[in-house]
Parts: C-alpha cells; sequence; structure tokens
C-alpha cells in the first residue's frame, strides 16, 4: 500500500493509495520510470487530507494527453526502522523528489511550470518493511501534458 503526496504552493497534502500503473489497471510492483498516469482524479480524495483506498491505477500513453510520468523509483527509506512516521516519510520524499526532478526534467523545481507528487508507504506497508519511493511528475494547474517530459528544460 502506498500514499500520495504531492507540494501545492508550499502546503504538503498527504492522500493514502493503494495504487499501480501500466497499460490499463495494474500494481505498483510494475512501474517503470517514464511510465504515465491517465490522470489526476484517481489520486483525489473527496476531501483534503482524508485517506482514499484504491486498488489500481490507469497507465496512459505517454504520446497521448497524460496527467502524471515516473521519474524516481528508490529505495529512499531504506535505513528507516522503527513506527511510521508520516511527517518524516514527507520530508525525506520532498527532499529526493526535488532533486531527482531537477533531474530528470532538467530544470529547477522552484521556477519550472511543472509540479512533482510522491507516492509513499502506507503504515501496513511500512509494517512490512516496504521503504520504496515513486516520484511523478506533471503539469503544476494539473493540466494534461502530452509526450515525456524528461530533460524538458520547463
Amino acid at each position: 500500500m502506498l500514499i500520495i503526496g504531492s507540494i501545492l504552493i508550499a502546503a504538503v497534502i498527504g492522500l493514502g493509495v493503494i495504487a499501480g500503473l501500466g497499460s490499463g489497471s495494474t500494481s505498483t510492483a510494475f512501474i517503470d520510470i517514464g511510465e504515465c498516469f491517465a490522470d489526476f482524479s484517481q489520486f483525489e480524495a473527496s476531501v483534503e487530507g482524508e485517506t482514499q483506498l484504491i486498488s489500481s491505477v490507469d497507465g496512459a500513453d505517454c504520446d497521448e494527453p497524460h496527467a502524471l510520468e515516473t521519474y524516481y523509483i528508490g529505495d529512499a527509506f531504506e535505513g528507516m526502522g522503527g513506527e511510521f512516521d508520516q511527517a518524516l516519510v514527507d520530508e525525506v520524499a520532498i527532499e529526493t523528489c526535488e532533486t531527482e526532478f531537477e533531474t530528470y526534467v532538467n530544470f529547477e523545481w522552484e521556477t519550472s511550470e511543472l509540479d512533482y507528487w510522491w507516492l509513499t508507504p502506507s503504515p501496513q506497508g511500512w509494517d512490512a518493511d516496504d521503504r520504496e519511493l515513486i516520484c511523478l511528475v506533471g503539469d503544476y494547474n494539473r493540466g494534461m501534458t502530452v509526450g515525456t517530459l524528461r530533460n524538458t528544460g520547463r
């Protein structure tokens, strides 16, 4: 199980999800860097800050209009033991995703027209030793993009 987060005008918002990606609906075990998500709505809770659980996420062809693109997958939380701490998990996700954003997009995040979101372990996943972070990039205003965002310099 994963939790999604995003930076939005200096506010951190976390939404819980069980997520996946690919051509059609799949589990997170098959997400690869450069794959795209169809739309934002599958990640949004009806009330900000609530947890929304879903069993899969619709992937999209990156050459067609899409909402998000995976740009980093890694064990950013490896070595972090103990109890699940959402604030610490989000802090590590923000730092890692921002650094990796600038490498992938080839542009600094602070002045970009793009933004990043992240998927982190849920408390249950954490207890099962899941320490994977997945970073996603998309339009800052949640518009659709066409084509890869890798090295776009925007």
